[in-house]
């Protein structure tokens, strides 16, 4: 009798394990050469999309997919969104959560009964095109700018663009070919005005500014009056010659810090190529400046640094200008600027010349090392200045002053390679 209950209970386990078998919604599917079970129950998924200020985000698509099988909803005016019935599967669910202007985010995650997980979606920066053919595009650059939002992208296709721009919100401007793609400032006032911090200029000739009375009685081409800019891989030049009066400089920074100066090609005709005034903790590294050789009395000048402190001078080309680089001082002092491994080549008045005001024992800390001057040295390479004294006023404001030196003690011994 035992026996018999014993078969008997057997046979009852083995038919409910059978029909639980047919029952519970097993299955088995290939993913990715990973088979994946289902185990017969739902989750869900659910919570906020907002962006990096907290801002919800309203119609955000949330896709969640594991194989072929994907489930998705959208987010609604309060950045809320909710998924059920998504199977329970013993893998990791790809989740993504994208809208149009945004960059999409993907993350692997399990999803169980109760999921919940908020959203960070970035904007994607906005790009304004000018010129093309493209619908949409602008025909002037100045419209791109005033039509673009802080950290868009201006984008000029080649051609000569006769405008004089103003910059007055952080964002990029990108020429299609530094060669091929020119603004021109017909002579008016500056040809590009920076008056917003974090502006990036590249990828243009620039050219024929007017008269600009901060940049005392020069006319500039790129007048900067904000920080944290990045200007490169442009061509300043004034050409045809008739055009561009003795007077006409390149780039001006007034009161501008922590900018950085690459790559650019400044040449003919500019008063100065670069000057900075009153601007400090700025970076000009790798130019090349060249045939500045006109100017009001031969004073032409590469890199003017006047009552500017902390700024790099690095690895710049400068050949065949009056001047090379000039340090002068008229309300502050110029100290604490680092000129190193630049190239000079054949300047006609002088490689470096400096102005300091004030008392004899008061030395300006501007460092001059590893320079290469004209020729291979093996001693230190002397660079003359004046400090001027003091003012006495019956000598209509006559400086005396007292003729100064200081050295590059590591001279080059031969040219740097700045291709």
């Amino acid at each position: 009798m035992l026996r018999r209950y014993i078969i008997t209970g057997i046979l009852i386990l083995f038919l409910l394990s059978s029909l639980i078998s047919i029952t519970s919604g097993y299955s088995i599917y290939e993913t990715n050469k990973v088979y994946t079970t289902y185990i017969g129950e739902n989750g869900t998924l659910s919570g906020y999309v907002t962006d990096p200020a907290m801002n919800p985000v309203e119609g955000a698509i949330i896709r969640a997919s594991c194989g072929e099988n994907y489930f998705e909803n959208t987010s609604d005016s309060s950045g809320y969104y909710y998924i059920d019935n998504i199977p329970i599967v013993f893998c990791l669910w790809n989740v993504s959560s994208s809208k149009t202007g945004y960059k999409t985010i993907w993350e692997e995650m399990s999803i169980g009964e109760n999921t919940k997980y908020d959203f960070v979606l970035t904007p994607l920066d906005k790009m304004l095109y000018v010129g093309g053919n493209g619908p949409g595009n602008y025909s002037t650059i100045q419209d791109a700018i005033d039509n673009a939002s802080e950290g868009d992208t201006v984008y000029v296709f080649n051609g000569t663009y006769y405008e004089n721009i103003i910059v007055d919100k952080s964002m990029t401007i990108t020429g299609e070919d530094k060669k091929t793609t020119t603004i021109d400032g017909k002579e008016i006032t500056y040809t590009v005005g920076f008056f917003a911090d974090g502006v990036h200029l590249s990828g243009f000739t620039i050219q024929n500014a007017g008269f600009v009375e901060e940049a005392k009685m020069t006319e500039v081409t790129l007048y900067v009056r904000s920080n944290e800019n990045t200007i490169s891989g442009n061509i300043f030049i004034c050409e045809p010659e008739p055009i561009c009066d003795m007077d006409n400089g390149g780039i001006f920074l007034f009161n501008s810090s922590k900018n950085l100066l690459s790559q650019n090609i400044i040449e003919k005709n500019f008063y100065n190529g670069i000057k900075l005034c009153n601007s400090h903790y700025n970076e000009v590294i790798d130019n090349v400046i060249t045939e500045l050789t006109r100017g009001l009395r031969g004073s032409a000048t590469a890199i003017n640094l006047e009552d500017s402190s902390n700024n790099i001078i690095k690895r710049n080309e400068i050949s065949k200008n009056n001047i090379g680089i000039f340090l002068s001082e008229n309300n502050n002092i110029t100290s604490d600027n680092q000129i190193i491994q630049n190239n000079f080549f054949g300047n006609l008045r002088f490689s470096v010349v400096f102005n300091e005001e004030g008392h004899l024992k008061e030395s300006r800390k501007n460092t001059f090392d590893g320079n290469y001057w004209n020729k291979p040295r093996l001693l230190p390479k002397p660079i003359i200045g004046r400090k001027d004294l003091f003012i006495i006023e019956k000598l209509s404001n006559f400086p005396i002053a007292f003729l100064f030196m200081k050295f590059d003690s590591h001279p080059a011994s031969e040219p740097y390679d700045l291709s």
